[in-house]
């Protein structure tokens, strides 16, 4: 084998070798990507959750206060009521 050749052999294998190296860099990089991609996604569903809650706590919030302005309307419907049977209830009497 000439000495020509020999270099030749051996530049072939480093640029199979190099060759070889950029391709799982490029793994690397894809599976690197993914992840981000995941952890972006993981990101995006705390937000969403995060969001979900604060609006659950105000939905909470707004409940209690509707009950009760329920519960003093009812009391409120209740002592009218009561002044109307006790109205009736004199006028039945008479």
């Amino acid at each position: 084998m000439s000495k020509t050749e020999k270099y030749k052999e051996e530049f072939q294998k480093k640029l199979n070798e190099l060759e070889a190296f950029i391709h799982d860099k490029k793994a690397e990089i894809e599976e690197l990507k993914e992840k981000a991609k995941d952890k972006k996604d993981d990101m995006e569903l705390e937000e969403k959750i995060k969001d979900l809650e604060e609006k659950k706590d105000e939905a909470e919030k707004d409940l209690a206060e509707l009950k009760g302005k329920a519960e003093e309307n009812i009391e409120e419907a209740k002592g009218k009521l009561g002044k109307v049977f006790k109205k009736f209830g004199k006028k039945l009497d008479k």
